[in-house]
């Protein structure tokens, strides 16, 4: 399978809505931000942040409970200094990439009996 089928696929399960979540109130948002690379990551390379993309349904399941799946791609460039010779001066270069799409879900309980914000 490529890629962009399984991004489309994704973001199909995502925004479709289904039969038992219609009557429910559905609200949608995005996210934007740099992903900084830390622990092993930074130290193969990966020192720089990288865009970081997002989106989101918040689904109120009424009593205060929610449901928001998610799907979140994020991209980091890995690095390399290299010498070129003797007195030469230090070259970075990008040796790799690395993308990851992830997929999740989170289970939200407003003790106050309603959903506020995301």
């Amino acid at each position: 399978m490529r890629p962009v089928f399984l991004t489309g696929a994704a973001l199909g399960l995502l925004l479709a809505p289904t039969p038992s979540l219609a009557a429910r109130e559905v609200t949608y948002g995005a996210q934007v931000g740099v992903a900084l690379p830390a622990g092993p990551a930074r130290q193969e390379g990966f020192k720089s942040g990288g865009p970081s993309l997002g989106f989101h349904a918040l689904v109120d399941l009424g009593g205060g409970h929610a449901l928001r799946p998610r799907i979140e791609w994020t991209h980091n460039r890995r690095e390399c200094t290299e010498a070129l010779g003797a007195g030469a001066a230090p070259r970075t270069r990008v040796a790799g990439t690395a993308r990851t799409l992830s997929l999740g879900a989170d289970y939200l309980f407003h003790p106050q009996g309603r959903t506020e914000g995301l």
